[in-house]
């Protein structure tokens, strides 16, 4: 199970937090954590159980980034900024 770690009073500070934007309102593909302390042990437990909420996290996947799931995010990102550089 995915872990997610939420400052507890979050919802307090309206300039940071909206609740209908995707990274609250998706937070349902985890398990919130309100206390550091508790991220040790989250961890471990997240990687004992790798498809824990697969499809609802593939949902929001694709929901975000369509059918970009080669992998090669980041060479896309060298080559956008080499062309960029190019241009100035």
């Amino acid at each position: 199970m995915i872990k997610i770690l939420s400052n507890p009073l979050k919802s307090q500070d309206i300039a940071v937090y909206d609740p209908q934007a995707s990274e609250w309102a998706w937070r349902d593909v985890g398990d919130d954590l309100t206390n550091v302390q508790d991220l040790t042990q989250a961890v471990a437990q997240a990687l004992d159980d790798l498809r824990s909420n697969a499809d609802l996290r593939a949902k929001y996947r694709n929901l975000m980034f369509g059918e970009q799931t080669t992998g090669d995010a980041v060479q896309r990102i060298v080559e956008n900024i080499a062309q960029l550089n190019s241009k100035n």
